[in-house]
């Protein structure tokens, strides 16, 4: 077992200690929980191995940071940096490593890096000092920005209440204009850059840390699938629940906030009685407060702001609602050995199909024209091979599919063959999904495997290492066994479909 001098620099003081080398993955696997104190350090490492006692003890004065054979590791909280020396195996800060016999792993053995992107991971030089020194002194002197203060709060309601109130002063709004103004103004926010946002417009703050908040709470439903329960959720106290970056349930979410309020608006403005720009801010005020505690309709008996909690402290919805409660029937069934828990997922698919890209999941505008260039040049590629085949007067309508699907075509002979690309197949594999779960959606309890399905399938396309697509695509196909074994006309559709993923999977 090769052993480690591990060197920790906080606000607080520092620590340091001789670490196996599985250990040092894990604390640096904790650095996606962006813990920025030794405290907030441990509770993130407790993900991994809930009875450590790492971190108890800071120093006030550090020991010598380095040791002679090169094995040593540097790790700064204050400016998010990471140092190695020679003989430290500096691994990739968005990776995933699973332990073997030699490890003498303690804990959860499989760790995750899902570093956000300010931190850097190098090698030592002779500056390295001076550079871990330059990077705390920076960032400690930037201005922290409490952002749902600002996109929840104050600056919001009175920005939805000048426009709707605008927009009725220059005549009549019936429905139609309404539906118009309501994604102009809603558009408008989301691109407008503002001072309280630290120049950012409140789509890109919305957007910024939301894949890789995504891919964690992606390992953290993985790991709960793989234990058997739940690992501890982030303390509310943290810096990281506090003023940490937005996931994909709290975007979703937010946008349906926001129309939610707007509708409001336009259904005040249809009273009678005058109405001034506090008295309407007001009133979406005390609405927004009744929406965000209500119940969701896709959240099982939890609110949305219930919804949001649980992601911000990175703790995965089962998909009966429960999020802490491992005494579940499905957690139990998984337990016992048979299928895994099922989350909830919120993609965003109803975001996609305004079919605008302020609204889309898309961190950028380059991004979203590639997403549509890829939709366009896919669709033209399945027409031609349609047209080619019904030229040649094949048999079009029941292959590659044949009977088993009613709504959905893919040729498969092209996705899977030898111009196949793994991009291409997850998305092919999206149109039959999609058939699917539109027969679910309208069965006694289809809804929330039809929900578990999608949220398979969002993990399988978002996976970025093996561990985690070999465990979406057996999530996606244990859920397949469920419906098959619950509804039995579908059996033939469930069965084609874990036939597709197999070949899907043999493109990667």
């Amino acid at each position: 077992m090769t052993l480690c001098w591990l060197t920790v620099h906080a606000p607080e003081g520092g620590w340091q200690g001789e670490v196996s080398s599985w250990t040092s993955l894990l604390v640096l696997g904790a650095l996606s929980a962006e813990p920025e104190s030794l405290g907030e350090l441990a509770e993130a490492a407790r993900r991994y191995w809930p009875e450590h006692l790492l971190f108890d003890l800071p120093r006030q004065t550090l020991e010598q940071e380095t040791v002679s054979n090169g094995t040593w590791c540097v790790v700064d909280l204050v400016g998010r940096t990471v140092i190695a020396g020679e003989g430290f195996d500096l691994p990739d800060p968005h990776s995933a490593f699973k332990a073997d016999a030699d490890d003498h792993a303690e804990g959860f053995p499989i760790v995750w890096l899902d570093t956000p992107a300010d931190w850097q991971f190098r090698h030592a030089g002779d500056d390295w000092r001076a550079l871990v020194a330059e990077r705390a002194s920076a960032r400690a002197a930037a201005k922290r920005v409490d952002a749902r203060a600002v996109l929840f709060g104050l600056p919001l309601l009175e920005y939805l209440a000048d426009g709707v109130l605008a927009a009725v002063a220059d005549g009549p709004v019936d429905e139609q204009r309404d539906q118009e103004l309501t994604r102009t103004l809603h558009a408008r926010w989301l691109l407008t850059a503002r001072a309280d946002l630290g120049r950012k417009t409140p789509r890109e703050v919305l957007l910024a840390q939301e894949n890789r908040i995504a891919i964690d709470m992606q390992h953290r439903a993985d790991q709960w699938s793989r234990q058997s329960c739940a690992a501890p959720p982030l303390p509310l106290g943290s810096t990281a629940y506090r003023l940490g970056g937005f996931g994909t349930t709290e975007v979703v979410l937010y946008f349906d906030l926001v129309r939610a309020l707007l509708a409001q608006a336009w259904e005040t403005t249809r009273q009678r009685t005058p109405l001034t720009q506090p008295r309407l801010v007001e009133r979406l005020g005390r609405f927004r407060d009744r929406w965000l505690h209500e119940p969701h309709e896709d959240g099982g008996l939890l609110t949305p702001a219930e919804l949001i909690e649980s992601e911000r402290r990175r703790m995965p919805v089962t998909s009966d609602g429960s999020h802490l409660d491992c005494d579940c029937p499905i957690c139990q069934a998984e337990a016992e050995g048979e299928f895994g828990p099922a989350f909830l997922l919120f993609d965003g698919h109803h975001l996609e199909l305004e079919d605008e890209f302020a609204f889309s999941m898309c961190a950028t505008r380059e991004d979203w024209d590639r997403q549509q260039d890829d939709y366009r040049k896919f669709s033209e590629e399945m027409d031609r091979k349609s047209r080619e085949k019904a030229a040649a007067g094949e048999d079009t309508g029941d292959a590659p599919d044949g009977p088993v699907w009613q709504t959905s075509f893919v040729d498969w002979d092209a996705v899977v063959g030898s111009e196949g690309s793994p991009r291409q197949g997850l998305l092919a594999l999206g149109f039959p999904l999609a058939e699917l779960a539109a027969e679910l959606k309208g069965r006694p309890d289809g809804a929330d495997l039809m929900r578990s399905l999608n949220r398979a399938y969002g993990i399988l396309g978002t996976s970025q290492d093996e561990v985690a697509t070999r465990s979406a695509a057996q999530e996606l196909c244990a859920l397949l066994e469920v419906v098959s074994e619950k509804f039995i006309d579908l059996t033939p559709r469930c069965a084609d479909l874990q036939s597709r993923l197999d070949e899907v999977l043999r493109l990667s």
